[in-house]
């Protein structure tokens, strides 16, 4: 049959085209071939806004009434659907994938019959793909059939595609989402979808490019300052805010089945804006250079993160998380004692999953001190895991008094416990060891060593005597006893649940919280976190938030994702896998979108804005100072 109709076709075609070559020569009707040089030159005409050129004997009028005539058109739809066939045979040959599931009915069979996205590839540079659900190709299915493995909704080059029926989480989430947004809905969702199916954006503008952003460039801003709208600047507004997204993003957390507690993970991120001298309550960051000798500060904001990170099911899994919260660090005030208000919230609300259960809390080696665990180390079950600085002196505890207690202050502290002074360490409580594989597959032998009931230092209000810790010692070397690394590895474990954890669940739980800077550098390089130019500090803080909703998304959207392979990535899986990672499911997203729908509605054009009043003027911004910190009491001065 797949014979029989070529054969059709291409004596329609070729007889049309002999036909048209005695037109061309002034002779009966006819029709140009499509795809030559003069219908390419005609195009480009029409393009720049030039007159179109006719080639004489009217040509060009016979050639469109021909394409327009009922001919003309079946042969171009079917010539378009061959096409279309001889590919599918391809990928159905090369892969298996699984059948598609049932489109998105949240606003019902009528709107996805009007609504329908444009292909991949318009606007970016992904490889482009076509509708094969169109009635078209659905016509073309019944009258020579369809082989066995083509997907209703295909991509080039899918692998490992899991499609469920009924309602996805995704959809739910979008739907829930869309409900709460108060402000422009429709506008702020089609920019989530833009913002995580568009890896090729290099500003924020151009994902008003994307063909899932269906509004002009102008709703783009209007849809980040309406994600957050508030009478000026309102705090507890804006906390309220992120309190209902965290709830909603809770709501979604699977809990932990290979390990007994929850894992979370804070850390902060810097977005430099040296010349945003509009912005106001700059002030100077960490920004990290690979210049070496050169001081790593810059001039920005900084973000507190608090996320989750997801166990893996087994080694090599994708460095997936979870953000929860995300809020500004004011310049008055320390990202130490923001990361330990947001933990607190976020461990003290009864409607998450996680409230009354183990949680385990990681974080580098800025909070080890008395600032943030002196403000968490109340919490009852919460354990945190921080790592220590390699020059840090702890204190022994002492036993409690037998009888009367001595005049004068209290001792709490004992012997010294100098991290580098081999001496004071005495003999380890406990002692464990373990393999490590790195990613090259070189095996590496773990010695893990641990001290029970130490002391830190504290301060006036966070008494840091009430709260004693574990600490771990780990050392890396390699198959000829040589160390990996120079120096070791210090964690403090602090709780009062830290008794129900091994030595390997810290180590292990510690490892996991590298994936926080894997989502930061991702977040940086392809959901445009720190690219967002804006003299406005509360637009800022919306377009952090929308970076955070625009992980949700693809996290929970990793299990409908295929891998599509670049030409120059072969050395990829091939099979199918069991998680995307974040790049793999952004690739993907468009077709994701056209598998599940979306709530939002389309725009509605209303004419053009008559803009500002004549001879309104809105001013120059003031310029502000770059605010410094100083170690005086009162309001720093400006540099």
């Amino acid at each position: 049959m797949f014979n029989r109709v070529w054969i059709i076709i291409i004596t329609l075609w070729v007889g049309g085209s002999q036909v048209y070559g005695e037109v061309g020569r002034g002779g009966g009707e006819g029709v140009l071939p499509a795809g030559t040089q003069w219908e390419q030159e005609q195009e480009m005409a029409g393009e720049h806004g030039q007159r179109a050129f006719r080639p004489a004997g009217g040509g060009g009028g016979r050639r469109r009434r021909w394409r327009r005539s009922r001919r003309g058109r079946w042969i171009r739809r079917m010539l378009g659907l061959l096409k279309e066939w001889r590919a599918a045979q391809r990928a159905a040959a090369a892969q298996e994938v699984a059948p598609a599931g049932e489109r998105s009915r949240l606003r019902g069979p009528e709107w996805e019959r009007e609504r329908r996205l444009p292909p991949v590839g318009w606007g970016s540079r992904e490889e482009p793909t076509r509708n094969c659900g169109s009635p078209l190709y659905t016509a073309f299915r019944q009258q020579v059939g369809r082989p066995q493995g083509i997907p209703v909704m295909r991509a080039p080059r899918l692998v490992g595609i899991q499609v469920q029926l009924g309602v996805h989480p995704l959809q739910q989430f979008r739907a829930e989402l869309y409900d709460l947004l108060r402000a422009r809905p429709d506008a702020v969702l089609d920019l989530l979808d833009a913002l995580c199916g568009s890896p090729w954006a290099r500003s924020v503008v151009e994902l008003s490019l994307s063909p899932l952003f269906r509004r002009a460039w102008g709703s783009l801003p209007d849809a980040i300052d309406a994600f957050f709208q508030a009478a000026g600047p309102d705090p507890v507004a804006r906390q309220a805010l992120a309190e209902q997204l965290a709830r909603l993003i809770g709501s979604y957390l699977p809990p932990p089945q290979q390990r007994k507690f929850w894992l979370l993970g804070t850390d902060v991120v810097p977005v430099p804006r040296p010349y945003a001298q509009t912005l106001e309550d700059r002030s100077f960051v960490h920004v990290a250079t690979p210049v070496g000798g050169v001081t790593p500060v810059g001039i920005g904001h900084q973000y507190s993160v608090v996320a989750l990170l997801p166990e893996k099911g087994q080694a090599g899994d994708p460095a997936w998380v979870v953000p929860l919260g995300v809020r500004r660090v004011p310049s008055d005030e320390k990202a130490t004692t923001v990361g330990a208000e947001q933990v607190v919230g976020l461990l003290e609300d009864r409607q998450q999953p996680f409230a009354g259960e183990l949680c385990v809390q990681v974080a580098d080696s800025n909070y080890s001190h008395a600032n943030f665990l002196g403000r968490v180390g109340a919490l009852p079950n919460a354990v945190q895991v921080v790592r220590s600085a390699c020059n840090r002196v702890f204190y022994r505890a002492l036993p409690a008094p037998v009888g009367k207690a001595p005049a004068g202050h209290p001792t709490w502290y004992g012997d010294r416990f100098d991290l580098k002074d081999t001496t004071t360490w005495g003999t380890p409580d406990e002692e464990t060891t373990t393999t490590w594989t790195t990613k090259r597959g070189r095996l590496h032998q773990v010695q893990i060593q641990a001290w029970t009931n130490l002391l830190m230092r504290g301060k006036r209000g966070l008494p840091m005597h009430r709260y004693p810790f574990t600490l771990i010692r780990g050392e890396v070397r390699d198959a000829q006893g040589k160390l990996v690394f120079q120096r070791p590895l210090w964690l403090i474990v602090l709780g009062n649940r830290r008794g129900e954890l091994t030595l390997l669940d810290a180590w292990e739980s510690y490892r996991q919280r590298f994936d926080l800077e894997h989502y930061f550098r991702f977040g940086k390089q392809r959901l445009l976190l720190a690219s967002y130019q804006t003299p406005v500090g509360e637009h800022e803080e919306n377009w952090l938030m929308l970076v955070q909703l625009a992980t949700v998304q693809l996290w929970l959207g990793r299990d409908l994702a295929g891998v599509r392979l670049r030409p120059w990535e072969k050395y990829l899986p091939v099979g199918p896998t069991p998680a995307a990672t974040p790049s793999q499911v952004q690739r993907d997203w468009e077709r994701i979108i056209r598998l599940i729908g979306t709530p939002a509605s389309g725009p509605q054009p209303r004419g053009k804005s008559p803009g500002r009043s004549p001879g309104a003027s809105p001013g120059r911004r003031p310029r502000l100072a770059v605010v410094k910190k100083t170690s005086r009491k009162g309001t720093p001065p400006p540099l």
